[in-house]
C-alpha cells in the first residue's frame, strides 16, 4: 500500500484537491497525524471528499487524550465510512502503555465496528501485541535498521497467535520550504530520545 500523509489541520481548499491529485497518481490511501491542535479525523474527512476511492488513515490517536467512545463519535459526526478507515491508536503518556493497549482493544472494536485498528508500536512487546491482536502495526520515529528488528517482533507476535502477520505501516518524512533542512535535522535527535525511552 502506498499512502500520502499530511499533518492534521490542512485547509480544506488545499486538502481536497491534494487528495484528488493523489488518487489520480495511483496512491492507495491518504493519511494524517493527530495532535492537540487539530484532529486527524477531521483532516481525513477533507481527504475523503476529495478522493472518494482512497482508504483513509490516521496515525495515531493517543487514547489517553481521546478515548474510543470519542473517536467513534467523531467518525459518526464526520460521516466517515468505517470500511475506508485505518485508525492508528497509541497509549500516549499512559503509565502502563502495554497493559492499556491490550485491555482497550475490545473496547475499541466495540466502539468502531468495521474499522481497521492499527497499533502504534516501537518497543518489542508492543510490536508483538500488534502482530498478535491488531489489524496492523504503525512504526513511528524509526530508522530502517530499527524498523527491521521491530518487523520481526510483529511477525513473531502473529506467529504466536497463529494468525497471518498484519500490515506494517511506516513513512518517509519530508519537509518543504526554506527551513526544510533545519526541520529535517531535528527528527533524528528526537528519534534517538524516543528510542531510548522505548527501552524502559
Amino acid at each position: 500500500m502506498r499512502g500520502f500523509g499530511v499533518a492534521a489541520g490542512i485547509d480544506s481548499e488545499v486538502g481536497g484537491p491534494l487528495a484528488a491529485r493523489c488518487e489520480e497518481l495511483g496512491y492507495d490511501s491518504m493519511w494524517s497525524n493527530d495532535h492537540p491542535g487539530a484532529k486527524g479525523l477531521e483532516t481525513l474527512a477533507v481527504f475523503g471528499k476529495g478522493a472518494p476511492q482512497l482508504d483513509l488513515g490516521v496515525g495515531v490517536i493517543a487514547l489517553d487524550r481521546t478515548p474510543p467512545n470519542q473517536i467513534a463519535a467523531d467518525v459518526h459526526h464526520l460521516h466517515l465510512d468505517p470500511s475506508r478507515l485505518w485508525i492508528g491508536v497509541g497509549a500516549g503518556f499512559a503509565k502502563k502503555p502495554l497493559t492499556m493497549m491490550r485491555e482497550e482493544l475490545s473496547t475499541i472494536r466495540a466502539a468502531l465496528p468495521g474499522v481497521r485498528v492499527v497499533l502504534a508500536a516501537m518497543g518489542p512487546k508492543m510490536c508483538e501485541l500488534a502482530g498478535a491482536a491488531y489489524d496492523g502495526a504503525f512504526f513511528n520515529w524509526m530508522t530502517p535498521e530499527f524498523a527491521a528488528g521491530a518487523k520481526e517482533k510483529v511477525a513473531a507476535g502473529a506467529a504466536a497467535a497463529v494468525r497471518e502477520c498484519p500490515p506494517i505501516f511506516g513513512y518517509v518524512r519530508t519537509a518543504v520550504g526554506p527551513d526544510a533542512v533545519e526541520r529535517q535535522q531535528f527528527f533524528p535527535k528526537l528519534h534517538h530520545r524516543l528510542r531510548e525511552h522505548s527501552r524502559h
